[in-house]
């Protein structure tokens, strides 16, 4: 069983991830609209990894790929 300061210490990581993966994310989003689609790539897929199953990322890394014309790729993320 987790020590109680251990568990604080992992839902404090957690937080942080998510508040990075969210810059990251916006910071991908930013980039799309500026038409860096390379770039937006990059920020969204960090941002997935460090936040797996983020909503908005997913729906940023859908809308890359059918931008891309990857439209069996843009599905797989819209449906996760």
């Amino acid at each position: 069983m987790d020590r109680p300061k251990d568990f604080i210490a992992r839902q404090l990581g957690d937080a942080v991830d998510r508040e990075e993966a969210q810059r990251r994310n916006n910071r991908g989003a930013q980039r799309l609209l500026d038409g860096d689609i390379g770039g937006a790539w990059v920020d969204c897929r960090e941002a997935l990894a460090l936040d797996p199953g983020n909503p908005a990322t997913l729906n940023n890394l859908g809308f890359i790929r059918a931008r891309q014309g990857r439209f069996a790729e843009a599905i797989n993320y819209y449906r996760r």
